[in-house]
């Protein structure tokens, strides 16, 4: 594997879950919309200790909504074992560009989040997908807040500039 120290390039799309056999496969979960796009790469980037290593996907399959891959060098299930909780990324030159009101989750998290009346709630932990809609848990001073992520609803205007995420949200 090739060592990559830059981060900022990398886009976080999925982890390495259990391996599947004694082939060298593993399960791999996709954060990915739809998930199957990461059907379309042949290269990811795996992250170990903060540095991300580049390999080649041998091959890779759905199965259910989850997937299975292979990755070059990785042969058996011992060797599997050893990418078990790696993320999986993406340079973020080879994603498509988002649409005006569209982002990455990788880019949301760390930002602020105030109310349309000014008060900081804290800071965007993650993103995750609940049904309908996805969800931000924001940490602050008052612990932790799990908040709809919807357009124009909850979600006011998102400023990437200014690191900054406005909700219509009472608390």
């Amino acid at each position: 594997m090739n060592n990559v120290m830059i981060s900022e390039e990398m886009v976080e799309v999925g982890i390495m879950g259990a391996p599947h056999g004694l082939r060298g496969f593993c399960h791999v979960q996709s954060y990915m919309t739809p998930q199957e796009n990461i059907l379309n790469y042949k290269t990811w980037y795996l992250r170990k200790e903060n540095v991300w290593q580049k390999v080649a996907v041998e091959e890779v399959t759905q199965q259910g909504n989850r997937f299975l891959a292979r990755v070059e060098g990785f042969s058996d299930r011992d060797d599997a074992q050893k990418l078990t909780g790696l993320r999986v990324g993406i340079l973020r030159s080879h994603l498509p560009v988002c649409e005006s009101g569209e982002y990455y989750w990788t880019d949301l998290e760390g930002l602020s989040v105030e109310t349309t009346s000014g008060v900081l709630l804290g800071k965007i932990e993650y993103l995750y997908e609940a049904g309908a809609s996805h969800v931000m848990v924001v940490k602050g001073i008052g612990g932790e807040k799990h908040i709809p992520f919807v357009w124009q609803d909850t979600v006011i205007s998102v400023s990437l500039p200014t690191a900054k995420v406005q909700v219509d949200w009472a608390f």
